[in-house]
C-alpha cells in the first residue's frame, strides 16, 4: 500500500514536470524601432512671406559719374537681376513708378520704382565695370548678356548705340564685372544698406555660397561667351546679398518699428560678396 502511494506521488510529480517543460515561456514583446532623423542641413534659407520689391533703373557708370547715353548696360543688368529675383520664388517684383527716396544724409532723390502698390523694399544699382575677355569680344554683341537685349529696329537689327557701346568696352584677360547695389525701405525711402559686388567667370561654380546659389546655379544659361558666366555670378551674389539684408532688416524692424528714425546699421553678413 505504501509502495503504491509512493509510486502515485512519483507519477504525479513527473507529469507536472513534463507539463511545465512543454509550455514555452512567452517571448518579450517586440520593442518599437525608433529612428532619429538626421537634422536638415543648415542653409540659412528664406524665412517669412515673400518680399515685395521694386527695382530702380540701374545706371551705367563704367565711364565714371558721367553715364553713357541710352544706359543700355544699366538696363541690361537690371533685367538680369529682376529675372533672378523672380526665379527664387521669394521676391515679388513690382512695375516701376515715380518715388522719392533718401540717401545716406537724408537728401531727397526722385527715382522710378514700385507700382501703384507700395513695395516693402526697393533696389537700385550701378554698373561700375564691364570688361570683356578676347573670347567674349570675338563672340560679338549677339552673345552679350546685357547688350543683346537692347531694343532693335524694325528689321530686327541691333541698334547702333548698342553696337557702339560693345565696340568701345574695355577688355582684359578675363571678363570682369563690378556693380554697386543699394537697398531702401519701401515705405520711408531710407537707405538700408549698400555694397559692391565683383564677379568673374570663375565665380560661376558650385562653390558659390549663399541662400539661393544652388537654385540659381541650376538655371540654364548660354555656355559661351565667358561673360555669360560672369554676369550670372554677379547677379547670384546680388540676390544672395539682397535676401540676407531684407531678412536682417525685418528682424531689426520687429525690435524697433519706429519709421521716423533712419535705419540702424545692419549686422554684417558672415559671407563676403
Amino acid at each position: 500500500m505504501q509502495r503504491s502511494q509512493c509510486f502515485l506521488w512519483f507519477t504525479l510529480t513527473l507529469c507536472f514536470f513534463i507539463s511545465a517543460c512543454s509550455v514555452k515561456a512567452p517571448s518579450p514583446p517586440p520593442q518599437p524601432v525608433i529612428s532619429t532623423p538626421s537634422p536638415p542641413p543648415s542653409t540659412g534659407g528664406w524665412i517669412g512671406a515673400q518680399a515685395q520689391v521694386a527695382v530702380v533703373e540701374f545706371d551705367d557708370q563704367t565711364r565714371g559719374r558721367a553715364p553713357r547715353r541710352g544706359n543700355l548696360l544699366g538696363r541690361g543688368m537690371e533685367a538680369q537681376l529682376v529675372t533672378a529675383l523672380r526665379q527664387t520664388g521669394q521676391f515679388s517684383v513690382l512695375e516701376p513708378q515715380e518715388k522719392t527716396v533718401r540717401g545716406k544724409k537724408g537728401e531727397p532723390m526722385t527715382a522710378q520704382v514700385g507700382s501703384h502698390e507700395e513695395p516693402e523694399f526697393f533696389i537700385s544699382g550701378s554698373v561700375l565695370a564691364y570688361r570683356l575677355s578676347p573670347a567674349s569680344v570675338a563672340a560679338g554683341i549677339a552673345a552679350d548678356p546685357l547688350l543683346s537685349t537692347a531694343e532693335t529696329n524694325g528689321r530686327g537689327v541691333q541698334t547702333t548705340s548698342a553696337e557702339r557701346i560693345f565696340t568701345n568696352l574695355p577688355t582684359s584677360e578675363s571678363d570682369q564685372i563690378e556693380m554697386a547695389l543699394y537697398l531702401f525701405d519701401g515705405k520711408t525711402g531710407w537707405l538700408i544698406d549698400e555694397t559692391r559686388i565683383t564677379a568673374s567667370p570663375q565665380d560661376f561654380s558650385s562653390t558659390l555660397e549663399g541662400m539661393f546659389s544652388a537654385e540659381l546655379l541650376r538655371s540654364t544659361i548660354a555656355p559661351e561667351p565667358p561673360t555669360q558666366h560672369a554676369v550670372r555670378a554677379s547677379v547670384i551674389k546680388a540676390v544672395n546679398w539682397l535676401a540676407a539684408r531684407c531678412l536682417e532688416y525685418r528682424r531689426q524692424q520687429a525690435l524697433n518699428p519706429d519709421p521716423s528714425d533712419p535705419p540702424l546699421p545692419l549686422k554684417k553678413p558672415s559671407s563676403h560678396s
